[in-house]
């Protein structure tokens, strides 16, 4: 099974009929995020999926160049954009990027937040205010 898949399924098992999947499948759109959420203050939110490491509490931005473009549009617009990153140990953790991000580049480094239970992830794709992404390491 691929990684990527493996986020999916935790995300339809614990968000259910909250989730709409603008990528029917791996790879099948053009920058737009994996899916969109309605979180847990119910506002629609744009959720990308990766597999990747995690060090020393930061995700190293790693986005295809159309997913840049996205969320660039996106964050420019007053948008936040979400990445849930799962790792090979099976841990999600979550990236948030909004307006003080601007513009979202491969090569920096994100905080992270570990998301421990999958129940929480509404919860936790609602909560605002963490550092900015612009720390490079």
């Amino acid at each position: 099974m691929k990684p990527e898949k493996k986020i999916r399924e935790i995300l339809k098992k614990y968000l259910g009929d909250r989730v709409f999947w603008i990528e029917p499948s791996l790879g099948s759109t053009h920058g737009l995020p994996d899916a969109i959420v309605i979180n847990h203050d119910d506002i629609l939110t744009p959720v990308e999926l990766k597999h990747d490491s995690i060090l020393n509490g930061r995700w190293k931005v790693r986005l295809r160049i159309p997913q840049v473009s996205v969320a660039n549009r996106l964050i420019k617009n007053g948008q936040t954009y979400h990445v849930i990153v799962g790792t090979s140990g099976g841990d999600l953790y979550l990236a948030r990027f909004d307006v003080s991000d601007y513009p979202i580049r491969n090569g920096l480094f994100s905080p992270v937040s570990q998301i421990g239970d999958p129940r929480h992830l509404l919860r936790s794709l609602s909560k605002i205010g963490r550092a900015s992404c612009r720390e490079r390491v």
